[in-house]
Order: C-alpha cells, then structure tokens, then sequence
C-alpha cells in the first residue's frame, strides 16, 4: 500500500472516529445534562392603549409553566421541582398552567406536590388542558380536572376567569385542546362584553391562534411543541428549520417555539418543561417563562 493510500485512510479513521465521539458526547448531553438545565426567561409584553397612559395592569406579572409530562408513578424531573419553587420565590399574580401533566393522561399524585405550595400561599393557579391530558381511561380526563380543583387550581376549560389588579379587571381565557378536546371560542367567551378584549388567551396548541380574531387579546400562551425537544439548528434558523414545521404527526405547527405575531395577536409558544417520546432535549432547555405586562 502506498504511503498516500495510508495517509488517507489513517485521517479517514481519524475523522470517522471524532465523529463517533461527538455523536456520543451529544447524546449525553441530551439525555444526562439538557433536560436538568432550567432555563428562566423573563419578557415584558406592552399593553395596548394610548402611548404613555397608565394602566392598572402595568407591573402585572404572569408565570407560564407548560408539559410538565408526568409518567404513571414516575417522581417528576428535578427541573420540575426547581420550577415550581422558583415559581413561588418570584411570586407572580398569576401562575398559568398549560397543559400536558401527565404523558399517558393518568393521574399522579407527584403533581400535588408540586402545586399545592403554590395554592397554599396564595397564588392565584390556573389551568387548561393538553392533549396528552386526554389519552388515558374515559373517566381520567375528568379526574385530572377534579383533583386540580381541589388543590385550589382554577381549570378553564372553554371558560373564562376575572382576574383583579389595582380595582380594575380583566379576563382569562382558557381553551379545551385542539386535537383531542372541543376548543369553544363563543362559549369560553359568553361573559365578556361585545368588543372586551382579553388580557390573556391560553390554548395548549398554537394553532389556535389562527382562529383568533384580529387584535383579540393582548397575549396568547401555548406549549406542546416543546420547541422540537431534539432541535439540531441554533437560533436564528431553530424556528424556521424546526422539524415540527414539516412532520406529518399531530405536532405538526407553523409556531414551533417562541414568539409570533399573528393577525395582531401575540403569541408566545413555551418549550415547556418535561419530556415525551425521546427521553432527551437538544438545543430546546426546559423553560419557566415570565411576562410583565408594561
């Protein structure tokens, strides 16, 4: 053999051996250290209105915790456990839910521990229902929703809630799910006076939001899409090369992660916290997300 035909296939070797290595490191990285690291983003949302008028709702602050994705007798993710007590550390005047506890849809109990320190000091807790939520036993959908009430936890489910800030008030709308409920836009919405507009619309997918009028409300939250949980691109093309955008599955979104805005409506899609299917995070880090209203 001739020494080039050597060289080659010696840095042929070299190659194919860094390859295997990153291949490895990358993977335990997503499975050992990724889904642990607790991202906190803090955004400020302006209200609508006249420039520079004051509002009751500015310094309104609203924690957004999403798929938190339970397994049956599973203790949940550390990252479960440092989000909800950083939660209550910030103590925001709204926690806002936003579906997918449980991957099989089956309740556990490792949920009221992570509530129940919220509700017992006061917060203001509520809550919608994702798809997963559905996919247990007939009657589990509706234990799901019994237990939350009774950990003091408000669930919206084609219903809106008045929330209070200095006097003044202003609505939440929480939706049904989109693939696996019967989201009700009129019915959710049958208190709200001709024209009010919403302070916040809550709907676990982000599909929704299309069928939002224009200009409904000033924040829409949604999660399910947990960013892509495997996301090879690194911002700016993670949204716009996201897997999600191009699969034939039920997570197929046009809003992978992230904001949007859409017919004047923003929407803000939350990587959330758990895991479903893989039981790895790439480049999509768990997410405890704020928003102060300005």
């Amino acid at each position: 053999m001739r020494g080039g035909t050597r060289t080659k296939l010696r840095w042929l070797g070299l190659a194919s051996g860094g390859t295997t290595l990153f291949g490895g490191l990358a993977l335990a990285y997503a499975h050992y250290l990724e889904p642990y690291w607790l991202q906190e983003n803090h955004y400020r949302v302006s209200l609508s209105g006249k420039a520079g008028a004051k509002s009751a709702w500015q310094g309104y602050r609203v924690a957004f915790l999403s798929d938190l994705h339970i397994a049956p007798q599973e203790e949940p993710l550390n990252t479960l456990t440092r989000a909800f007590e950083r939660t209550l550390a910030l103590r925001p005047d709204l926690v806002v839910l936003g579906g997918d506890y449980f991957s099989r849809g089956q309740w556990n109990p490792a949920l009221s521990r992570l509530i129940s320190p919220l509700t017992h000091s006061g917060l203001l807790v509520v809550a919608i229902m994702g798809n997963h939520d559905y996919f247990g036993r007939r009657c589990d959908p509706e234990r799901i929703i019994d237990n939350l009430h009774q950990l003091g936890v408000k669930v919206l489910r084609n219903q809106a809630l008045q929330v209070y800030s200095r006097g003044e008030y202003r609505w939440i709308v929480g939706l049904d799910d989109h693939h696996r409920g019967e989201p009700n836009l009129t019915e959710a919405t049958e208190k709200l006076a001709p024209g009010e507009r919403p302070l916040l619309v809550v709907s676990h997918n982000p599909d929704y939001v299309s069928e939002l009028p224009p200009n409904y409300t000033e924040l829409v939250l949604s999660g399910h899409t947990h960013g892509g949980q495997v996301n090879p691109m690194l911002p700016p093309f993670h949204k716009r090369f996201n897997w999600i955008r191009y699969t034939y599955s039920s997570h197929r979104t046009r809003y992978p992660v992230g904001w949007y805005t859409i017919k004047g409506n923003r929407l803000y899609v939350s990587r959330g916290l758990g895991l479903s299917g893989l039981r790895l995070r790439f480049n999509s880090r768990p997410e405890l997300t704020i928003f102060e209203f300005i």
